[in-house]
């Protein structure tokens, strides 16, 4: 999603799925933290500086999109996303429906 629109949380978590894709400007902290207590994985696009790539992660975001595989490997944020994957840090809890309901997209374009 680009931005987010009235009810989007609802709208996910009523559909059962296990994650949000949004655009990296519009992800912050408190976003995080309502995504995570929905039980909620959060992944951002697209993402093509390792300085942002840092900073997302360090949110607690799960996954990166981005144009620039070369940079974002390369560099401190290859090794910052090899450590949180090894703690398991930022990881909400797996929804009790993860392995009963498939993965559904939401679209911004929802009404």
């Amino acid at each position: 999603m680009d931005g987010l629109f009235p009810g989007w949380l609802e709208v996910a978590t009523s559909l059962g799925c296990v994650a949000v894709v949004i655009n990296c400007k519009v992800m912050d902290a408190a976003l995080i933290a309502q995504l995570h207590g929905a039980g909620l994985h959060a992944l951002c696009y697209t993402v093509n500086d390792p300085a942002e790539a840092r900073r997302l992660l360090a949110l607690g975001v799960v996954g990166i999109i981005t144009d620039a595989v070369d940079r974002l490997l390369a560099g401190p944020c290859w090794r910052l996303r090899l450590t949180l994957t090894r703690l398991g840090a930022h990881r909400p809890p797996a929804p009790a429906n993860l392995t009963r309901a498939p993965i559904r997209a939401v679209s911004s374009a929802h009404e």
